[in-house]
């Protein structure tokens, strides 16, 4: 094997980034020299050529990737696999799907089409929820299903069957700033989407072991990770009622330092299948918010001693046209009589009753002329 693809200067990037120390003092300028100190106080060395156009190079490079391969105790093709991606602009999430049927790294063709979609669905409602977080959402914006194209398939990996899903270019993306430990982190929008994927991935895996409330991760879990549509998307990467795991890794390009303090490997098993059913279930469930709405009277109706009244407003809720019809008491009606004949418009704050054609007003908390 020859490693004249193997770029020095990833080599060296990736050697200082894993703990090795650069001897800058050693006495021969042909060969960079990096030191490793082990627990017993001893010392350990890797010897790389100084220039990629020497005669030595391969041999070299191959003698410092069987050290590495001792140390970290993985195969060389792990140690090259990284090294040649240390200067991508991309992150990079692998699922591995451990199953009886994957066994010879290979997939039936009919979960292979589940899976890539899937997978697409699992990135357009990570980004959308990045976008707008919310418990449930009914058709992602033509932003974040546009965003997946930015996303790729990578090359399948050995080891059951492993597939490899690479980010857009981290490099001139959106950005977004998040507060992490009360510091200001700047971050292309395309690793905060593979942030919430780990972390929805995590919240699943954490759930058991933390004894976490389902109601604690309805309520607030799709702040930062999981939602009803990436449960969704979750669900579509099992296949049948085959006993398997899902072993994902997020590998964050090292171009932009990743402040993610989660673990690097997560793993869901069959049960978890559940978990992420009944969750999804738990999230879609109707939960009564207060909505306030702006909009015209279109209808007013009383009694004969106008004690009190109803009204019917139109307005446009998430670009659609709705008449809300809505109780009010003798001041409040008398006010909108007023803002009717001067049309003005009001503003209504309250619980809604959104199933039927007319939306109803089944606890109003605020009644304003504008």
């Amino acid at each position: 094997m020859t490693y004249n693809n193997l770029s020095l200067s990833n080599f060296v990037e990736y050697l200082r980034d894993s703990g090795w120390d650069y001897m800058d003092k050693f006495a021969n300028p042909n060969l960079l020299v990096f030191s490793r100190r082990l627990i017993d106080e001893s010392s350990i060395s890797v010897l790389l050529p100084a220039k990629e156009d020497f005669s030595d190079y391969d041999q070299r490079v191959h003698s410092a990737l069987g050290i590495l391969s001792s140390f970290e105790d993985r195969s060389v093709d792990a140690i090259v696999k990284d090294i040649t991606n240390f200067s991508s602009l991309t992150d990079k999430l692998e699922i591995r799907i451990i199953s009886s049927f994957s066994e010879d790294g290979a997939i039936p063709l009919s979960y292979a089409a589940s899976l890539i979609k899937g997978l697409k669905n699992l990135i357009v409602s990570a980004a959308y929820t990045e976008e707008l977080p919310q418990r449930v959402f009914k058709r992602a914006s033509q932003k974040a299903q546009s965003y997946s194209d930015s996303f790729k398939l990578g090359q399948t990996a050995h080891g059951s069957y492993i597939v490899t899903v690479e980010s857009g270019s981290l490099e001139n993306d959106d950005l977004a700033i998040a507060i992490e430990g009360n510091t200001l982190v700047t971050e292309p929008f395309s690793r905060r989407v593979m942030k919430r994927i780990h972390r929805s991935m995590y919240q699943i895996e954490s759930f058991n072991e933390e004894n976490n409330k389902l109601s604690d991760l309805v309520e607030t879990g799709y702040n930062e990770g999981i939602n009803a549509n990436i449960c969704d998307a979750l669900l579509s990467l099992y296949y049948d009622n085959e006993l398997m795991k899902l072993e994902s890794k997020i590998k964050y390009s090292k171009s932009l330092k990743n402040t993610e303090e989660l673990p690097e490997k997560i793993t869901l098993n069959s049960a978890d299948y559940y978990i992420i059913k009944v969750l999804a279930e738990a999230l879609r469930e109707n939960k009564p918010e207060d909505i306030e709405l702006e909009g015209y009277i279109s209808k007013l109706s009383s009694n004969s001693e106008l004690t009190h009244g109803s009204i019917n407003i139109i307005s446009i809720h998430e670009n659609k046209k709705h008449s809300i019809k809505l109780e009010l008491n003798e001041d409040d009606y008398k006010r909108a009589c007023d803002a009717h004949k001067e049309k003005k418009q009001v503003r209504i704050t309250g619980i809604i009753d959104t199933s039927g054609k007319t939306w109803e007003v089944t606890n109003l908390t605020k009644f304003q002329v504008l």
